[in-house]
């Protein structure tokens, strides 16, 4: 016969273990002109800690470029946010280009955050270009949130 095996918690794994992962899977390619951050369609997760103490690693995968503008320098911005605090900001830019170019790059990075909670937590990605005559565009991304045990 079997023992009866109480379900594990959090609280049982070791630190590091993966707790859960939630991911958004493809998104698809968008582009903007705005120069303030404005939020990436379908680039939005929430996550629920089941511990305090419990990290929050967010990966997020996606292939920029940006038009230039010439005799002006432009960066092409994502940024990650949890709720409206701002975490991480990562760039591709050109300096003073001639009009018809562009620059292009990896948006990819990965955060480790530590929300220090147990309620549901909303991650989302933005973006924006630091010259309107200029266009911000993302390929197809994806957004993928692990509770690491703390």
């Amino acid at each position: 016969a079997l023992d009866s095996v109480a379900p594990f918690s959090s609280a049982d794994m070791p630190a590091g273990s993966v707790i859960q992962v939630v991911t958004t899977g493809s998104i698809s390619s968008a582009s903007t002109t705005s120069t303030s951050f404005t939020s990436i369609s379908g680039a939005s997760l929430a996550i629920t800690p089941q511990s305090e103490s419990n990290k929050i690693l967010v990966l997020w995968s996606s292939w920029g470029s940006n038009s230039l503008v010439g005799g002006s320098n432009v960066d092409y911005r994502h940024g990650l946010f949890r709720g409206s605090t701002s975490l991480y900001i990562t760039l591709i830019g050109a300096d003073s280009g001639s009009g018809g170019l562009q620059s292009k790059g990896s948006m990819m990075f990965s955060v480790i955050d530590l929300p220090n909670s147990t309620s549901a937590i909303t991650y989302n990605i933005q973006h924006y270009t630091s010259n309107a005559s200029s266009i911000g565009y993302f390929n197809v991304g994806q957004l993928t949130l692990m509770e690491i045990a703390g």
